[in-house]
């Protein structure tokens, strides 16, 4: 198995198996490399440090961006997102179809409205910016509280 198809095997559930750089080398060494095939190099650790620090961030901001929609949706909020192109979720509470509308560019714009439809607030999300996943919100209480969640978790996550 060349080393490029390799890390491209490589997924979130890969990376939370591991606690850091280093055990995450061993652990693809010792599982997926002959060392006959592939010589251990700095180039080779660098490239898989690399795609195990991506697949790290993606686990960061996976689990603050869930956490931000199950408390909107906990809260009663209808979620619209927007990719910088379009809405491309309007007025949601499927939690499915708004993940899934998430991270297909680098930012998107969720809107947060509330049982009557009357916008609550807006949160800006910058995808690889990892712990800082919220970029920016409107500032107001309902947002702010709305944010509570997903910001203490970010907190823990550093």
């Amino acid at each position: 198995m060349e080393l490029h198809d390799l890390l491209n095997t490589l997924t979130l559930e890969h990376a939370t198996q591991w606690t850091n750089e280093r055990e995450a080398v061993t652990w693809i060494e010792y599982t997926f490399l002959d060392p006959n095939d592939l010589p251990r190099s700095n180039r080779n650790i660098a490239r898989i440090e690399d795609r195990f620090e991506s697949l790290l961030r993606q686990n960061v901001e996976s689990q603050i961006a869930d956490k931000l929609i199950d408390d909107a949706l906990f809260y009663g909020c209808f979620v619209s997102v927007n990719d910088g192109e379009e809405w491309t979720v309007r007025a949601s509470q499927d939690k499915a179809e708004i993940r899934a509308a998430m991270a297909s560019t680098d930012a998107d714009l969720l809107r947060f409205r509330d049982a009557d439809r009357q916008t609550v607030g807006d949160v800006m999300l910058i995808w690889g910016n990892h712990h800082d996943l919220i970029s920016d919100c409107s500032d107001n209480e309902a947002t702010r509280a709305l944010l509570e969640g997903a910001e203490a978790l970010a907190e823990s996550l550093r």
